[in-house]
């Protein structure tokens, strides 16, 4: 068991500039905890936590701190979006589409 913290706890500090995602990693790091939960809240590329909108030295550079920082990352991913019951027979959904994409930007945070 690891001791961590997600970043959603820190979204307030984030959305108002008070904190970036890589002061987020070093104040993990500097109390001792040893895991960051990337909580994916929006998929835009400006989104301060990497999805697969995100520019890829930017996903680097996030992955690079963590690990100079002793940090692992984990991305959190929501359930389905309830859009697959009116799915026609045959076809993927526009919301497994976009869940699909998340879970490829997430693989590439790390």
């Amino acid at each position: 068991m690891k001791f961590g913290f997600s970043s959603y706890s820190f979204h307030q500090r984030i959305s108002t500039g008070d904190m970036s995602l890589f002061d987020v990693i070093d104040w993990v790091a500097d109390s001792q905890g040893e895991h960051l939960e990337l909580a994916v809240l929006s998929n835009s590329a400006q989104n301060t936590i990497p999805t697969v909108e995100s520019d890829p030295d930017y996903v680097r550079a996030v992955k690079t701190r963590a690990a100079d920082r002793g940090v692992t990352r984990e991305t959190f991913s929501t359930a389905c979006c309830g859009f697959c019951a009116r799915a026609r027979p045959g076809r993927i959904c526009r919301g497994v589409i976009r869940r699909i994409r998340r879970a490829t930007g997430a693989f590439r945070a790390g």
